[in-house]
């Protein structure tokens, strides 16, 4: 994800002209994660919504994950494993 992230924020830092003025856009990405405290597609929104605030704090053409706790991350990473050992 962070791959797609830089790739993102690469495409939109280069300038363009619109009559003339130039124009640069930043972006500011937060990326959030589905898991079992995830109960909504709101909640993961809200989640990612406040990783890009967090993600603008920090400055500009910038992406953070949403937090999470250690609990949280362990799981991820094994269901990934196991998918990966699957292959």
């Amino acid at each position: 994800m962070s791959y797609l992230a830089d790739k993102c924020i690469d495409k939109t830092v280069i300038p363009f002209n619109v009559s003339g003025q130039e124009i640069i856009i930043t972006t500011s990405i937060g990326i959030a994660i589905q898991d079992e405290n995830t109960d909504s597609a709101e909640s993961l929104m809200e989640n990612a919504i406040t990783a890009m605030h967090k993600a603008k704090e920090k400055g500009r053409n910038s992406y953070l994950f949403e937090e999470l706790d250690l609990m949280s991350v362990m799981k991820i990473y094994s269901k990934l494993f196991s998918v990966v050992a699957e292959i």
